[in-house]
């Protein structure tokens, strides 16, 4: 019959396409209906195509669904101050980039590979700093870093998917089609330094991947070949990219609704929290198939005949050691070294502004004057969304014991504000809207209850500090 447009695999659309550019989406097309996946799917979703056509059906997807998109005032007032303060806060921002590198390093941790034989960890690390497209690379590097991007392995660091989208959003039909021109008018003398930041930024994210990759593909095969089961090379790295593409953060698996979400005046980055939900399940799920005993499907780690058993008790005590046991021996360590008691500890969060009330908390106390200060350690922390709603349930439960209430009653209220610290970064005022809100919104006051000028300001001044207070929110550098 006659050639098809999709196909069920992607081997299918590579056979009927030879020479096009197939769509690299590990669940193929995903098609926004506007409806719950429970109501109403696509029946193109879940296909493969080429990247051509794919881009047309996904074009004729949002004239549909992101008409308020294409409205010029709404593009300049909203969009293009949402995508230039997160260009501020991402490439430009010397603290984002520490924050980013960490961040991914917390990844490796959470998937145990840290507690793998330190020569292999090494070797990992020579070789993910050998193939991170920073500088000029060899070919062979240049040539190991395609076969990753063929893998979905690199190249998919979640806020850079969304900034680029963003800021294509914002350019479409405009006829100023690259990044670049978007970014000139705010950093033109810059631009130089600019193109190494964006590629340092995802060389951050790539070389932690890479490592992680390495890693696995190294202790599978140790463990395979311990048990005499035989893999091939090119076996070990399909599970091996598998494994990294649902453990850590991957653009490529953020549902179109989140996608979409970044056009609107909420949020910053939300495909980074969803994909912290997604692979946090994700590596529960993988430790309990390496543990689960294949003939009797049993959990057991002692008796499991699972040849990687070992690896699944380092991803879950990896797992347990970065959401739970680093964070709390922060504090701990914090407290012992500064001398703080419990109940010094719970006067400073009752002192706490709201935005920290959940938070890690770490204290200090000053030498000289014995003044208790505190470090929101959770701003550093990738896994704070998952570990903030237990903390929030936790302070509650405990309020309601301290005021005599009903157990019940905080354990309620503590279910409620964990929900809604869960849904934060998914409703929040972005950057840019927050610094506007509080000019015009809320006359003069941060979120926070911050006072910007009182009614005894000239309004000379209330135009300096309104158009600083923008600037500052913005600015590139400044840890939002």
């Amino acid at each position: 019959g006659d050639r098809g447009v999709v196909y069920r695999t992607y081997k299918d659309a590579q056979k009927a396409f030879p020479n096009k550019e197939i769509i690299t989406n590990p669940n193929g097309l995903k098609l926004a209906s506007g409806l719950p996946d429970e109501l109403y799917t696509s029946p193109l979703d879940g296909m493969y195509t080429s990247k051509e056509i794919a881009d047309a059906l996904k074009f004729l997807d949002d004239q549909k669904l992101g008409s308020i998109t294409k409205n010029m005032a709404y593009r300049w007032l909203v969009m293009v101050p949402k995508g230039g303060a997160q260009v501020g806060k991402t490439v430009l921002g010397p603290f984002t980039h520490s924050r980013n590198f960490f961040s991914a390093g917390a990844f490796a941790g959470a998937n145990g590979i840290f507690f793998h034989d330190p020569r292999t960890i090494a070797k990992a690390f020579k070789r993910a700093f050998g193939e991170v497209q920073v500088g000029t690379r060899s070919e062979a590097a240049n040539k190991e870093y395609r076969e990753l991007l063929r893998l979905g392995v690199v190249n998919s660091n979640t806020k850079m998917g969304d900034l680029r989208n963003l800021l294509k959003d914002v350019k479409f039909g405009e006829g100023v089609a690259t990044t670049d021109n978007m970014v000139k008018p705010f950093f033109k003398a810059m631009g130089r330094i600019k193109n190494v930041a964006q590629d340092l930024y995802v060389a951050e994210d790539d070389f932690w991947k890479i490592t992680n990759y390495a890693v696995e593909m190294e202790r599978m095969g140790q463990a395979y070949a311990k048990a005499g089961i035989k893999r091939t090379t090119q076996q070990l790295k399909e599970e091996a990219a598998d494994i990294v593409k649902n453990t850590v953060p991957n653009y490529a698996y953020v549902s179109d609704t989140v996608r979409a979400l970044r056009r609107f005046p909420i949020g910053n980055f939300m495909s980074f929290p969803s994909e912290i939900i997604r692979t946090t399940g994700n590596i529960a799920r993988r430790a309990i198939h390496e543990i689960r005993d294949p003939k009797t499907g049993k959990i057991n780690p002692i008796t499991s005949t699972n040849p990687l058993k070992g690896i699944g008790l380092r991803r879950l005590f990896g797992m347990a050691m970065t959401h739970t046991m680093i964070p709390a021996g922060l504090t701990w360590g914090a407290m012992a070294l500064h001398d703080v008691s419990r109940d010094e500890l719970d006067a400073i969060r009752r002192f706490l502004p709201q935005w920290s009330k959940n938070s890690t908390i770490i204290p200090i106390r000053d030498e000289e004057t014995g003044e208790l200060k505190y470090v929101d350690s959770s701003h550093g922390n990738a896994y704070d969304i998952i570990i903030r709603p237990f903390v929030a349930l936790n302070n509650n439960i405990q309020s309601g014991i301290e005021d005599e209430e009903v157990l019940l009653e905080g354990f309620a209220r503590g279910i409620a504000e964990a929900t809604g610290e869960l849904l934060n970064p998914f409703v929040s005022e972005s950057i840019y809207t927050e610094a506007f809100m509080d000019i015009i919104g809320r006359g003069g006051r941060t979120r926070e209850g911050k006072q910007l000028w009182t009614d005894q300001t000239s309004d000379g001044e209330k135009y300096k500090i309104a158009a600083w207070h923008t600037i500052n929110a913005m600015a590139p550098g400044s840890p939002k």
